[in-house]
């Protein structure tokens, strides 16, 4: 059986990993944010990507349920369902809030509940802004993913409808910014998430191929995904035209749909799924990069130069885009990154306040940057392989009987 015919495929769950890692990455980046006072070069932010990097998370969730949800919709599947998903989702995130009031107590009972209740969010509900902790800024991704779980139910229920389904988010990304007052972005941020959602679970979806697959240009993809995402070709366009929303608190808008080609291609090679539109994906993602740098370079805009990073980056690509290494057996290698990564995720940021605020720490250099920097990931990760491989089983122990149907 290839490891695209498994529930649990190593690739992608290397491809999460290294998701995590990107995250982790940028917060890394602002220095005064590990060690007061001290700054390093910026430019090691030629490979940020974190916020893209949400939004391959959202695929890559899409993708997971598609493979473990297969079954016609019952009453008793949807309760098995439901209940796995809390179980997923509320020790650990319960774990975080816990560390984050604990780390930065400024909070009210208001922010912590709603981070509970999975409620949190940077937009506001109208005119109710319910904040995202103060210690722990990446629990905002977990109303989405809470949301979009319960909007499966409706493509669980009618499957067939999934073009429907798609429509409508596209359509919210779009028309969501005619709505009045403050309600405009949170409806269009959703719309747009559940894009990616989708998409992964229609790729879960893919007839699997029984024949070896066509390798593909991945490494070179990944270089691609970087570019996509920091210059926004499809943004700089609608923004010429004056055609998305100034001044607005969303964190990504209808005009991000063009990293959605290079995602998917990262997804196809760890998952060795091959559907028919697959080589075409492939010359997509890579054209919308390219053809971009190539008209900025015709309105004067773009300098040939090794210091013009992303143009650098499209060059290695070309270069490499005839190796095609196979993408499972390498994403395969992060597979234990991505075996904790939801911990990673939602734990970093207390630990790396708690090193922050360790005033009996050296401060202010390179030597002490690089021992917190080693302190907050050896934490990081000792506390999420703990909260992972020992707190979740115990936990699902406790509230799912072995005799529960899976």
């Amino acid at each position: 059986m290839t490891n695209a015919g498994r529930a649990h495929e190593t690739g992608v769950e290397g491809l999460r990993g290294f998701a995590a890692l990107c995250v982790l990455y940028t917060h890394f980046l602002w220095a005064s944010d590990l060690d007061p006072g001290y700054e390093f070069w910026r430019g090691w932010a030629i490979f940020e990507v974190s916020q893209g990097a949400v939004l391959l998370f959202f695929i890559l969730s899409g993708y997971v349920i598609g493979l473990t949800n297969t079954r016609d919709l019952t009453p008793a599947g949807c309760r098995d369902y439901f209940r796995r998903r809390l179980l997923r989702l509320v020790p650990l995130c319960w774990l975080a809030i816990g560390l984050s009031v604990l780390v930065k107590p400024g909070d009210g009972a208001i922010p912590i509940v709603a981070n509970l209740a999975f409620l949190q969010n940077k937009i506001p509900y109208g005119d109710w802004l319910l904040p995202i902790l103060g210690a722990n800024t990446n629990l905002w991704t977990l109303n989405y993913e809470a949301l979009y779980y319960v909007a499966f139910v409706l493509v669980w229920w009618r499957p067939r409808l999934w073009p429907v389904w798609l429509a409508i988010a596209v359509a919210g990304s779009i028309v969501g910014w005619l709505l009045p007052g403050n309600w405009a972005p949170m409806v269009a941020c959703y719309s747009l998430g559940w894009i990616f959602w989708l998409a992964g679970l229609a790729l879960a979806r893919c007839t699997v191929r029984a024949h070896a697959p066509v390798g593909l240009p991945w490494p070179s993809m990944l270089l691609l995904w970087v570019v996509v995402w920091q210059t926004k070709p499809l943004w700089a366009l609608c923004n010429r035209l004056s055609l998305v929303p100034p001044d607005s608190p969303a964190w990504a808008n209808y005009a991000f749909i063009d990293f959605l080609p290079a995602s998917l291609v990262l997804m196809l090679a760890a998952s060795d799924r091959r559907p028919r539109w697959t080589l075409p994906l492939c010359y997509l993602a890579a054209g919308i990069p390219i053809l971009f740098l190539a008209w900025t370079w015709l309105r004067g805009r773009l300098e040939f130069s090794f210091q013009n990073h992303h143009l650098m980056l499209c060059i290695l690509a070309a270069a490499l885009w005839r190796w095609r290494p196979d993408g499972v057996k390498c994403w395969s290698r992060l597979a234990w990154v991505g075996a904790i990564s939801y911990g990673l995720y939602v734990l970093q940021r207390p630990v790396q306040w708690f090193v922050h605020d360790a005033s009996w720490l050296p401060r202010g250099n390179l030597a002490s940057f690089g021992l917190r920097l080693a302190l907050v990931l050896v934490l990081t990760f000792l506390l999420a392989w703990w909260a992972e491989k020992q707190l979740q089983p115990w936990v699902r122990r406790r509230m799912m009987p072995a005799s529960t149907p899976r």
